[in-house]
């Protein structure tokens, strides 16, 4: 699942207003005064980063051309 915002690959979080959204972007989007909401926010961006560190890159895009005639070489 990705962020709706930004499209990473973040844990998402539900917040109150019934929109999932990721650490970051929640952090970003949560009001100032709302002290418990942004202690998550700030607990969901710290876990978020720490978990977008282990996962796998995104593979590269296939390419599309129709001149590719080789199968790509193993890594």
């Amino acid at each position: 699942m990705r962020c709706p915002e930004c499209g990473s690959k973040r844990v998402l979080v539900l917040v109150h207003s019934l929109r999932a959204l990721c650490g970051a972007c929640m952090y970003q989007w949560c009001p100032p005064d709302d002290v418990d909401l942004m202690r998550v926010a700030r607990g969901a961006a710290a876990i978020s980063e720490t978990i977008a560190m282990d996962l796998p890159p995104d593979p590269p895009e296939a390419a599309v051309s129709s001149e590719l005639s080789e199968p790509p070489e193993p890594a």
